[in-house]
């Protein structure tokens, strides 16, 4: 949904935390684990271009600190309300 949402289809990296897709403006990432946050740093560093990030988390913070490494090239999103929803669904189960 995100990818629809950033229209984002290019594949550049798929990995189990994290995956990361690009369209013609920038790229588009989305961090599924939090212990993945690193892993997502260090490959990201190597691609130029700006980034949209999406960092799923149980509650709404979009944890910058973490992604200080890429400032100035990377834009921290929220996950939609409606996203979430079925993240924490599918958690709490």
């Amino acid at each position: 949904m995100l990818c629809i949402k950033e229209n984002a289809f290019e594949e550049v990296k798929l990995d189990n935390g994290f995956k990361i897709f690009r369209n013609s403006n920038f790229h588009l990432g989305i961090v599924f684990d939090e212990d993945s946050v690193e892993n997502f740093i260090k490959i990201a560093k190597k691609i130029e271009g700006k980034f949209h990030v999406y960092s799923f988390s149980l509650d709404n913070a979009v944890p910058s600190y973490e992604y200080k490494e890429l400032k100035g090239r990377v834009k921290l999103c929220p996950i939609p309300e409606a996203i979430l929803h079925v993240y924490r669904r599918v958690f709490k189960e």
